[in-house]
């Protein structure tokens, strides 16, 4: 991890390990007032199973001035309901001068790791005490609640542009894909924070879902998306997002201080190549911003790696003026700007109500 500010830079690492056991994959990162809130997938032992996430708490004072040595502790790895918990994404930014932080996790797998046919809970974890990360009184105490949640069907593959053929890139084959990994139902955008007239944090989120949009016989990827009050624990609103003939896949939301949640995702299909696109939450309209240039051509389809990957992660801020938000997920660019291993790129945009840009 570096910190960067008028001091310069400084980079500190903090051990996920286990005790050398395990290694930690797929860090998410979020905050409040006191500290800086990490959480990892645990993989341990030789068969490197997946055990759990684990959160880390850092002193954000000592980051702040770049102190010799940070102060951490960790709470985990942590099941919930019988089942590990994979994918616990923090919140950014709950401010709470009391020292609450929280973590949000979907259901993607069942006990036995199989995937989950369709998922209706959410974990919604409430962390106390992160500031005795620097006063050094007490300890952090992590507990977790489920909430039922409308269903969540397991992601298929998202049907896109590539015809499926192989081609040879310095020695390396490259295929086009007829469709793109949506990976699973874990939550794929950030946590957004919110706050209610009195004073109650919401916490926003979604997540990739096969749904089938009305007059369709067959699945689609599209989006679940959840509004949770963290102060009541239940979730306030959910819905979801879908296009008929076409899939989104990776979404995230990003909740402006002032107007309407926007949703970013790639929008992809047989004839819409991997594009960048987003909705106002409720509008019914997509928009897309970044058209693709053509299919997905990756090296991970062929041996020793079998299996297409699309990505990880889009993601989602609010601008700091409170009007609009900052959104970026995945594409397909311009010929110059690929890589020819793998060509997909990454588009950034603003959408607020007064301008549009990028």
């Amino acid at each position: 991890m570096a910190v960067l500010n008028r001091n310069g830079i400084a980079d500190y690492q903090f051990d996920t390990s286990l005790g050398n056991t395990c290694f930690g994959d797929q860090p998410k990162t979020g905050f409040n007032n006191n500290a800086l809130v990490v959480s990892t997938d645990e993989y341990c032992g030789t068969n490197e199973i997946e055990i759990g996430a684990l959160a880390v708490v850092i002193s954000k004072p000592q980051l702040i001035v770049q102190a010799a040595t940070v102060n951490d502790q960790q709470a985990g790895p942590v099941s919930l309901a019988g089942n590990p918990v994979v994918g616990m994404d923090p919140a950014i930014g709950t401010g709470t001068g009391t020292g609450t932080a929280y973590f949000v996790n979907s259901v993607p797998s069942l006990p036995d790791g199989s995937n989950n046919p369709v998922g209706d809970t959410l974990g919604l974890w409430t962390l106390t005490n992160s500031a005795s990360v620097t006063t050094g009184l007490g300890a952090i105490a992590l507990t977790g609640k489920v909430l039922p949640s409308e269903p969540y069907a397991f992601p298929v593959p998202a049907t896109s542009t590539g015809d499926g053929s192989v081609t040879t890139v310095d020695g390396i084959p490259i295929t086009s894909e007829a469709a793109l990994a949506p990976d699973d139902s874990r939550l794929s955008g950030t946590v957004e924070v919110t706050r209610d007239p009195f004073g109650g944090i919401q916490l926003w989120t979604a997540l990739s879902a096969a749904l089938t949009p009305m007059g369709s016989s067959s699945a689609v990827d599209g989006a679940a998306w959840f509004k949770i009050n963290a102060t009541k624990q239940r979730i306030a609103q959910q819905g979801y997002v879908a296009a008929k003939g076409a899939n989104l896949i990776y979404p995230a939301l990003g909740v402006p201080r002032f107007g309407t949640p926007e949703m970013v995702f790639t929008i992809t299909s047989k004839t819409i190549n991997p594009s960048a696109a987003y909705t106002a939450l409720g509008s019914g309209k997509i928009t897309t911003v970044g058209a693709g240039t053509g299919p997905h051509l990756s090296f991970s389809d062929a041996p020793p790696f079998n299996e297409p990957r699309w990505g990880d992660y889009s993601f989602a801020q609010p601008d700091p003026s409170g009007i609009g938000v900052w959104l970026a997920t995945e594409y397909i660019p311009s010929a110059g700007d690929q890589n020819p291993l793998d060509n997909w790129g990454t588009y950034v945009f603003e959408v607020n109500p007064l301008s549009f840009g990028q």
